[in-house]
């Protein structure tokens, strides 16, 4: 008794700086799932074109479940998709 419960779970001690730099790549990205519909990467592609309009380039990585990592180029077209698209 007295004794705290440790937890099994290793603890990792990082930098802001590492975190930064390990969330980098993720900093424009929005993951997105298709509702109702299971469609091949290629046409999702081509819609998230047709109703985000990016200027500059994009990719989708899939996930599972119908789930997806959209990384966005640039800031401006993340913002865009995350708050004017639908």
């Amino acid at each position: 008794m007295g004794d705290a419960p440790t937890s099994s779970y290793p603890v990792l001690s990082i930098t802001a700086e590492q975190y930064t730099a390990w969330c980098r790549p993720w900093m424009n990205s929005l993951i997105i799932k298709v509702l109702g519909l299971s469609i091949p990467k290629h046409v999702l592609i081509d819609k998230v074109r047709r109703m985000w309009k990016p200027k500059q380039p994009l990719k989708i990585v899939p996930l599972s479940n119908e789930y997806y990592i959209v990384s966005f180029s640039s800031k401006e077209d993340r913002d865009y998709a995350y708050y004017e698209g639908p």
